[in-house]
């Protein structure tokens, strides 16, 4: 972002409600989250205060993802809908249809991000500890909020895989050096996530309606109004 250059997406066969999800996100970064690549960097040594590591830019991105999402509805609130509709159509999509079986296997960062966008479809289990960071997400402000609530999502993750047990050293694949590198296959970690076996979570309600949530009632609420 120095510039503020929006990239819009054109998938093929994608609906208007997603593109209108898509560039309403864009939009809202653009509009809510500072510019300047030294920012970012601040906010990541901020974030892991030990390493400064690339990967705590995840947890920013998800945090803030649902700050400006949030920020963006309130001053478009016909977005709501698209919103809505848009991340149920993305439940469908090669990229998060197999996710939906593994949510109670996955990290901290990644069940908050499941939460506040599919969380209308999809019940996302929290520990007690979890949940009122959880919650906070849904109170964050400023940008300042999102980098200090990332930082203590980050410790509580990083103390969570410290309890957990070390995984074996994999073993090689048949086929040579280098086969089956490239993109992530199915049950492959992404760039970023934690390299041990995910901690078993006790199931819990949040006790709270996420934005997607929202958005449903919302959507309902206006199709009931159309009738």
């Amino acid at each position: 972002t120095e510039t503020r250059t929006l990239v819009f997406p054109c998938w093929k066969g994608m609906s208007n409600d997603l593109y209108d999800m898509l560039a309403g996100h864009e939009t809202a970064h653009a509009l809510f989250t500072p510019a300047g690549t030294q920012v970012l960097v601040d906010a990541i040594r901020k974030v892991d205060t030990r390493n400064g590591s690339t990967a705590a830019k995840t947890f920013l991105n998800i945090v803030e993802d649902a700050r400006i999402e949030r920020l963006m509805k309130a001053r478009l609130p016909g977005l709501r809908r698209s919103f809505f509709n848009a991340y149920r159509e993305l439940m469908s999509h090669p990229l998060f249809v197999d996710q939906f079986s593994k949510v109670g296997e996955m990290r901290l960062i990644d069940r908050i991000n499941m939460h506040y966008k599919f969380g209308a479809w999809c019940k996302v289990p929290f520990t007690a500890e979890e949940l009122p960071l959880v919650q906070e997400v849904e109170q964050t402000k400023t940008f300042d909020d999102v980098v200090d609530l990332s930082r203590r999502i980050w410790e509580m993750q990083r103390q969570q895989e410290n309890q957990e047990p070390q995984p074996q050293q994999a073993q090689p694949q048949a086929g040579g050096e280098g086969e089956g590198q490239g993109e992530p296959q199915q049950g492959q970690q992404q760039p970023g996530s934690s390299t041990r076996e995910p901690q078993q979570q006790r199931e819990m309600d949040t006790g709270e309606a996420g934005e997607s949530e929202k958005d449903a009632q919302d959507a309902k609420g206006e199709d009931t109004s159309e009738s």
